[in-house]
């Protein structure tokens, strides 16, 4: 209730900030009818999306510094018409964590299209800042909302707070120019489109007519990914940057070595995903699959004595399992990941890299003592989200709840399998073209994941191990 509060707040204040700001020209809400008109079918349509390759600070002729629409006549859908005003810096409010911003990061390259003079400067939460210090569309990152001094020409809020939200209001502060999540996500009632999608929208008033969307993608230094490569090296067994180098071990319960050093590389997708009716339903459809072991055959098939080391040569390359989630609800039983780890070193030939935070090494060391194959690899304190996103770009598939590293890995486009509980359906769903969603919709979703109304039956329950190693045979192909 609190965050519906906040977006009918939003959309007052750009209006407010729209007609005073920008000379008190004539509020109208015709733009109203135009997202509506788009927003049918649009959900996993990737609706204004191109592939179009962005180089963020590309001059076009076309694109010069102003607000821009069709023509000054055409309204923006946040209470004023557009106004052609010289755009010298804009201020993009993406309050929110690592997955969100996932979401999020063609806007920047859009918006350095639109306005390739303009200062272009990401608001966002500290932990969040790595993943887009080194997009080239993006001059400044400010992680403190009280570092917010000055009036920006332009604010875009993605996801604000009551804080922000006041600082638009402040008369140091006050943009000229202000759109906001609030007013799309009223014309999006009933009718929510993925997050990519609805980011877009809050930008598109400020786009030239016809203008194309920027892919989503990450982007790593050389460093990022020459660490990175080290840790897949690490992964395999060779040699390599991390310090511990541990052997693959076969169905043991014995805990590995930490990777002591973590970093993580971007990259993009936008492509939708074709598989998702097929795999909803072979949650409930799978069973006789002949190459699909349960953990109780997987573990009598094991005869190697616990312990036992395995030449890195006889393998693929390596698959990222995490298995954490912010909430409880939303994280598959972690004996099924057990199960599915020694599956994916039996017989795909994978070596399972049990990936997580400090916060999250205790259930990997749980998995572990259930006899988890492969190794554990914990970021370490201080780590970059691009450096680890090099490192799961550079793994053969992705299998994970619903969390931030998910999404990383949809924009790598790498083989991968997500596992949803109790989340809304489509909003987040992975994108690319070679990802699986397994995801029970019960009648009592979407809830508000901590309270479960129905704990001996929990829909993340209903997936299990033979759902996801058919997605996982469908991914790999």
């Amino acid at each position: 209730m609190a965050e519906k509060h906040l977006y009918f707040c939003n959309i007052l204040v750009s209006r407010w900030v729209n007609a005073l700001g920008l000379g008190g020209m004539r509020l109208n809400s015709g733009f109203a009818s135009g997202v509506r008109g788009s927003v049918s079918g649009a959900n996993h349509s990737g609706v204004g999306l191109s592939a179009v390759p962005m180089n963020a600070h590309s001059s076009q002729e076309s694109n010069s510094s102003t607000l821009k629409n069709s023509s000054l006549d055409q309204p923006n859908g946040q209470g004023s018409k557009i106004p052609k005003l010289p755009i010298k810096s804009i201020l993009v409010v993406k309050w929110d964590e690592i997955g969100d911003m996932a979401a999020a990061v063609h806007v920047f390259g859009s918006l350095r299209l639109a306005y390739p003079d303009a200062k272009l400067t990401v608001l966002c939460k500290p932990f969040v800042a790595s993943l887009i210090a080194g997009d080239p569309a993006v001059d400044a990152v400010i992680t403190d909302i009280e570092d917010w001094q000055h009036r920006y020409d332009v604010v875009v809020e993605l996801r604000g707070t009551w804080k922000t939200l006041w600082k638009s209001l402040a008369l140091r502060t006050m943009p000229k120019y202000r759109v906001d999540r609030g007013w799309v996500r009223f014309l999006q009632l009933g009718d929510q489109p993925h997050e990519v999608v609805t980011n877009e929208r809050i930008i598109r008033p400020l786009l030239g007519e016809g203008q194309p969307i920027a892919k989503r993608q990450l982007f790593p230094s050389e460093a990022e990914i020459a660490e990175a490569k080290g840790w897949s090296e690490w992964a395999l067994g060779s040699e390599g940057s991390a310090e511990n180098h541990t052997p693959v071990i076969l169905n043991t319960g014995q805990l590995n070595d930490r990777c002591d050093s973590l970093t993580a590389a971007p990259l993009e997708s936008d492509h939708v995903n074709s598989g998702e009716d097929e795999v909803v339903g072979a949650i409930n459809s799978v069973g006789n699959t002949p190459d699909i072991e349960t953990g109780e055959q997987l573990d009598s098939s094991f005869n190697q004595s616990e312990g036992e080391k395995t030449d890195s040569a006889e393998f693929r390359g390596y698959a990222i399992l995490h298995t954490g989630a912010r909430r409880e609800l939303r994280r598959w039983p972690l004996d099924r990941f057990v199960a599915l780890s020694k599956w994916l070193l039996h017989e795909k030939k994978l070596i399972p890299i049990w990936v997580g935070t400090a916060d999250e090494e205790q259930q990997l060391n749980e998995a572990f003592a259930l006899g988890a194959a492969g190794k554990k690899w914990v970021a370490p304190e201080g780590s970059s989200l691009l450096s680890f996103y090099a490192f799961i770009a550079s793994s053969k598939l992705y299998v994970g709840n619903e969390s931030g590293p998910l999404q990383l890995a949809d924009i790598a486009e790498i083989p991968l399998v997500a596992i949803y509980g109790p989340g809304v359906p489509d909003v987040f769903y992975p994108r690319s073209a070679r990802s699986r969603v397994l995801h029970e919709v019960l009648d009592c979703n979407p809830c508000d994941q901590i309270h479960c109304v129905r704990p001996s039956d929990r829909c993340i329950d209903r997936i299990g191990l033979a759902a996801v190693q058919l997605a996982v045979n469908e991914v790999l192909g």
